[in-house]
């Protein structure tokens, strides 16, 4: 297949008219070394909410704009301009947006020069406005002489320029003026003086393209920010869990200055160090670039497919923070770990923050789990009531016809069938006993887990304290069809979705056939088997969030991964509308019989929780592990199965000890004889 470069294919896109069916947009792409994701999503946000309707492809997804990139029907075309390759010179935009030009990406360039070279570039191809932020030097100096240079930021001689800039408790304000007259003020959600910066190139840019400041500032107002931009994970009296994707040291000092705006807060922060290159060539900046927290917690390199170079890792960070006088730092190789120490550090009143651009996002959701169960400090795994209490509380509270169960084994609850027990095992009977479970469990500190039918599940041995929670109530496993869409409860088990799909003939659900799990399940692990993944047949969701209270939402204003959909770490699925297409029975029947015979013709029949390895993108995990000579590996009574590499199966009496054991066995091989980081596909669950 024909391959080219993502730039050169967006600078084409941006240049057809096939998008809109008129003539090609005018594109605005916007560029830097930080601040992209945000300044580009604020621009056509601002297009969009002002019914300009607007195309963007964005590098994050954006709540507001449903998602990262759209074919918009209007005159606009937003882009996120990436530089790290060297591409910056395939675009040739109507209008170009220069933030800031620093060292970076120095596995590419020769040194700051060669970025420079390519920003150059990107500014000479550009045929309208350049707009340049003034504070930046080396981006001052590139852009001020430019003929159509149109420049904003802070600085005395901006041409629109921030002036009287402050925190509030829900983000920032400041003045904007424009060629020293005063436009009026701006109200963000964002906290930090870069975000303001941000907002005014948008505000720049818009009123060149013809809006007006007041509409401008109207619909900053409402943009909540990018996912994994200063995303507040949890928000209570007593404490504060921010996920933040910064990277690099000027972007780490920028956002903790700005999360030191949100008040008089201890800021307790952790990072992950991204790519060896970065590590190895802005060590000793990093070093200078927490300053802002009051305690850091260092984990190691996320090394986003770079080979490691020796003598680099999170240590070098590690003492680069402890050289520059930094009186609380630590550092914790294990990435599973890092949350334990942030809990067991914070005490009322903390803001946690959780910094980089690998996994580390992980860690967001754990600790805001594990905050909202009241896990923390030395309130962690303690409740103030006994098990008694709880147990005879939530009877009272919960109608008669919840079922409430205490020491639950969960080894039946699973398709492994390994595992210890539940300390309370709860079947809500409907959305409001579900909603008054949470707030129980809110209010007194007892942690809780929500699971689906089990099949992608492994319970370790010592079970699990707090509550389980299944949706496996009549209430949530109804199944109706309604012309061509069918509405499921997240308790409905696939099979019976399909089931009703086929009866009312009714095809492109088939694939679903044979994944032995719930509707619930399936949107929160975004389950997929042949080639086709449950959100693409998604119309719309209904959710609950931690607080009880329910939303509904389009499937295409949910973000969604491979094996993944951020939305539900922190809320549960209630049920969703799938869509299907009219067909013959015929069809149908004859797409089921393919599909259940390549299933059990690939997979084991034994006892398994489906495939335990994401796959990474060097070669599926299945061959990796036959190539490595694992099949029929064994454990105790777990085994590999000789049929597909990726399951692990239990021959019978297995512990979840044994499975683990395998686990990291087959990590451990995979990264010391291919280099590969094999991320669980499978959900780990218990102390």
């Amino acid at each position: 297949m024909p391959i080219i470069r993502r730039a050169r294919l967006l600078a084409a896109l941006m240049e057809s008219p096939f998008l809109s069916g008129k003539r090609p947009p005018a594109s605005i792409c916007v560029a830097g070394i930080h601040g992209k994701t945000t300044t580009s999503a604020m621009i056509a946000h601002v297009l969009k909410a002002c019914g300009r309707n607007p195309s963007f492809c964005i590098g994050g997804h954006i709540p507001s704009l449903g998602g990262n990139a759209a074919d918009g029907a209007g005159e606009f075309f937003v882009a996120e301009c990436d530089e790290s390759d060297g591409t910056l010179v395939e675009y040739a935009p109507t209008h170009s947006v220069v933030l800031n030009i620093e060292e970076e990406h120095l596995d590419y360039y020769r040194d700051l020069q060669g970025i420079l070279d390519a920003f150059a570039g990107f500014v000479e191809n550009t045929r309208g406005r350049v707009f340049f932020c003034a504070d930046d030097p080396n981006t001052a100096k590139l852009c001020e002489r430019h003929p159509r240079g149109v420049s904003f930021g802070f600085a005395e001689g901006a041409r629109y320029r921030v002036a009287d800039h402050r925190h509030t408790p829900d983000g920032s304000r400041f003045t904007v003026r424009h060629a020293g007259a005063t436009l009026g003020e701006v109200k963000l959600r964002l906290p930090g003086a870069h975000n303001a910066s941000n907002a005014a190139a948008a505000i720049a840019v818009c009123m060149t393209l013809g809006l007006k400041f007041d509409e401008i500032a109207a619909a900053l107002a409402t943009y909540r920010g990018a996912e994994r931009r200063m995303e507040v994970k949890f928000e209570s009296g007593d404490y504060l869990v921010v996920d933040d994707y910064a990277h690099h040291p000027t972007e780490l000092r920028a956002t903790l200055e700005a999360l030191r705006g949100l008040g008089p807060r201890r800021i307790i922060a952790a990072f992950q160090p991204h790519r060896y290159t970065r590590t190895k060539f802005l060590g000793r900046q990093f070093g200078a670039a927490f300053a802002g927290a009051d305690k850091l917690v260092l984990t190691d390199v996320y090394a986003a497919s770079e080979p490691a170079i020796a003598g680099v890792s999170g240590l070098t960070i590690y003492e680069a923070v402890k050289a520059a006088g930094h009186p609380d730092v630590e550092f914790e190789k294990d990435l599973d770990r890092v949350a334990d120490r942030l809990l067991a550090a914070a005490q009322p009143g903390d803001l946690i923050a959780i910094l980089g651009a690998g996994d580390i996002y992980k860690v967001a959701d754990e600790v805001a789990r594990r905050v909202r169960a009241g896990q923390v400090g030395a309130q962690a795994h303690q409740s103030a009531k006994t098990e008694d209490d709880i147990f005879n509380d939530l009877r009272a509270q919960l109608a008669p016809e919840t079922v409430l169960l205490r020491n639950e084994p969960m080894a039946k609850k699973t398709t492994f069938q390994v595992g210890g027990n539940a300390q309370f095992w709860c079947e809500p009977s409907g959305e409001d006993d579900l909603a008054k479970l949470l707030a129980y469990c809110g209010a007194n500190r007892v942690p809780f887990f929500v699971i689906g039918r089990g099949s992608n599940l492994l319970v370790r041995d010592s079970g699990v304290k707090g509550v389980v929670i299944r949706l496996a109530h009549a209430s949530f496993r109804a199944v109706e069809v309604r012309g061509e869409r069918i509405f499921a409860g997240a308790g409905a088990k696939l099979h019976d979705v399909v089931m009703a799909a086929r009866q009312a003939s009714l095809a492109g659900l088939e694939f679903m056939e044979g994944i032995p799990g719930s509707v619930g399940g399936a949107l929160r692990m975004n389950a997929g088997a042949m080639g086709q993944w449950t959100f693409e047949v998604v119309e719309r969701v209904r959710f609950m969030d931690y607080c009880g209270r329910v939303f509904e939402r389009p499937a295409g204003e949910i973000h969604y991964e491979y094996r993944g959909c951020p939305l539900f770490r922190d809320h549960i699925a209630l049920g969703a509308v799938f869509k299907g297409v009219p067909a013959s029975r015929e069809t149908i029947e004859n797409r089921l019989k393919a599909f259940q015979q390549k299933r059990w013709s690939t997979q084991p029949r034994e006892s398994s929780a489906g495939c335990v390895f994401k796959n990474p993108k060097e070669i599926p995990a299945g061959k990796l592990i036959d190539e490595l000579g694992l099949k029929g590996k064994m454990i105790g009574k777990a085994r590999i199965s000789e049929v597909h590499g990726n399951f692990i199966v239990n021959d019978g009496g297995a512990t979840a000890a044994d499975v683990l054991q395998l686990i990291e066995f087959v990590k451990r091989r995979a990264r010391e004889e291919r280099g590969i980081e094999l991320e669980t596909e499978v959900m780990i669950l218990g102390d």
